[in-house]
Parts: structure tokens; sequence; C-alpha cells
């Protein structure tokens, strides 16, 4: 599955907090084309990252659907949805997330490495060159600067070719010229490889780099 616009039905995500039911998000919907690069900005605790968790498998709706072309993942179980995590999308967290005993080219090749696959040589090379990491491959996190371990979370979001990237503000622990890079890098792979990417940020200056700016207040999207 390769093909990456997708939709949102109706989708909720209820959590249980003693006898009390939390709503984390309401009957959301939202339908994002192939190749859209899209904002998603709200409050903190208006729902963003849950949204983001629902649309990546991370985490199971309550009700509703989420579909990519005619899958809809909402009706996976566990193994499944990891399954199709792994393969399809990609994710960059504001943390970097990246394990600090491996080098940055293991860091990269991690996600290959959990499904028992070989790296494709020329466009890890390729991708490396873009990002501007060739010649920090066989450092450990603890060397690279906050731009520099972005970019590797960055290739290794991208080394299964997912169609769709999912970043969780991606530029909110850099500084701003090294966020600017990030993010102009981010935004030229997705162009020219033609994945579509959603932006979780408080940043409006980045928001308003990408096509379009989806909004959330209290669990419901506002469009």
């Amino acid at each position: 599955m390769k093909e990456n616009s997708f939709e949102i039905k109706d989708l909720t995500k209820v959590y249980e907090v003693g006898d009390e039911n939390v709503y984390a998000l309401k009957n959301c919907s939202i339908s994002v084309e192939k190749g859209e690069q899209v904002a998603v900005m709200g409050p903190s605790g208006s729902g963003k990252s849950t949204l983001l968790s629902l649309i990546g498998g991370v985490i199971k709706p309550t009700e509703g659907d989420i579909f990519f072309g005619d899958i809809n993942i909402a009706q996976f179980d566990e193994n499944k949805l990891a399954k199709f995590r792994r393969q399809n999308i990609g994710f960059v967290f504001q943390d970097f997330r990246l394990i600090p005993e491996m080098t940055a080219k293991q860091n990269i090749l991690l996600p290959l490495m959990l499904d028992n696959k070989k790296a494709d040589r020329i466009y890890f090379d390729e991708l490396c060159k873009r990002l501007a990491i060739s010649d920090r491959l066989h450092h450990l996190p603890s060397q690279l600067s906050g731009g520099q371990k972005q970019r590797v979370a960055i290739a290794r979001a991208l080394i299964t070719n997912p169609s769709l990237i999912l970043c969780d503000e991606p530029t909110g622990n850099l500084d701003s010229k090294s966020g600017d890079e990030v993010l102009k890098l981010l935004k030229g792979v997705c162009d020219t490889d033609k994945k579509t990417l959603i932006v979780v940020t408080h940043d409006k200056d980045l928001a308003s780099k990408l096509d379009r700016v989806i909004e959330i207040y209290d669990g419901e999207v506002k469009q």
C-alpha cells in the first residue's frame, strides 16, 4: 500500500479516568490528499497529539474509521496495525527518540532491521546526501547537534519509503535557524517523493509554509 491519501470519519477517542469518560477527540472528520502538506494546530491538551497517534496507528479509536485508500486501519488488530505502521508511516518527534548506544547509521536502519529487511543502498546514500548527514553516519547521537539529530530522525522515518510522514513538533527543540533548515529539508524530500506530510506544531510561521492548517479545540476539528 503506497497510496497515501487518507480520510478519517467521525473519529472519537475516549479515556476512562476513574469513573469519568474523558473525550480526547470528538467526532473528527478530515480528508488529506496524496502529497499534501498539512499543519495541525491548537492549544495544549486540544487533542493534536492524540489525532496524530490515531492516524499513525499507535493507538486505536473508540469509534470511527481511518481510511488509507480503501483500507480501514481502525479495524486492524494490534499485530496487523503494527506491521502496517512500520511499512507505510514514518514518525518524527520533537525529542528525536534516537537510541543513544547506536550510531546515526544504525538508528536510520532500525525500522528495516525490525522487519528483517535490507536497505536499498542507493536510496540510503541519496537520502543521507539530501539530508546532509553523510559525514555523520558513524557518530553517536551524543556527538551530533540538535539539527543533525533531527535530520537523522527524518532519515529513519523515510528509510522504509513510507507514504505518510507524521511529525510532532519537529522543530520544537531546535533554534530558529536549525528549525528552518530541518523544515526545508523535510518539505523538500516530501515534495520530491510526493509524500504526504502532517505536522503538529505551535509555530504559526512553520504552519504558514505548509499547504493548509487544520485547527483543533477541545477535541474537535475546526476547518
